[in-house]
Formats: C-alpha cells, structure tokens, sequence
C-alpha cells in the first residue's frame, strides 16, 4: 500500500480560488482517475498558500497506471490547463504506511 502526497504552492492569496476549482469540478475528475483520496487539505499554519491532497494505492504500479489514466483525460487536461497558472510549484511524496496506521482500507 502507497499514500501519495500532493502538494500545491501557489501564488499568494490563491489557495481560495484552486480550492473552489476543486470542489466545482477537479475533484470528481481526479477521483475518477485516482481513486481513493484520503483527504484535500488547506494550510492553517506555515505555508499559508499550500493545499495537498493525498491518495491510497495499492502499489507503485496501481499508482503509474491511474496517473497515466488522469494524464490521458482531456477534461483534466482542459482543468490542468485552466488553473494550473495558480501554481508555484508541485511537490509528490510517496508513504509507505506503518503496519499499525489506523484506517486506511479501500471503501468496498
């Protein structure tokens, strides 16, 4: 099992508007490629423009064919393409869950 995280940095003052892009319509896009998001979140303290969001894989090669699938989605290249001027930068980081993680299974 894998958990990928996703983090944005984003111009100043941005997190707002990717946020609301999300809820509106990059949301059901990604999870329909993805799968299992664990959660989307908001800096509170720190990086005040930073949102991640992290993923449930089965494995590195569950996590290379979903991303290929996300990436060959033309409603996501139009969304990639209509807000990625928001970000900075993106940074991935892959977690590989201690055995004693609590609740991290697939939804049946």
């Amino acid at each position: 099992m894998l958990i990928e995280q996703i983090t944005y940095v984003l111009h100043p003052g941005k997190a707002p508007a990717l946020i609301a892009a999300y809820e509106q319509e990059g949301a059901v896009i990604i999870k329909s490629n993805l799968g299992h998001m664990i959660a989307f979140l908001q800096a509170e303290v720190g990086g005040m423009d930073e949102v991640s969001h992290l993923w449930l894989f089965d494995d590195a090669a569950d996590r290379e064919t979903r991303h290929a699938k996300l990436l060959a989605d033309p409603a996501w290249q139009r969304f990639a393409q209509t807000y990625g001027h928001l970000l900075v930068s993106r940074r991935n980081q892959l977690w590989r869950p201690a055995s004693f993680s609590p609740g991290l299974d697939r939804p049946a």
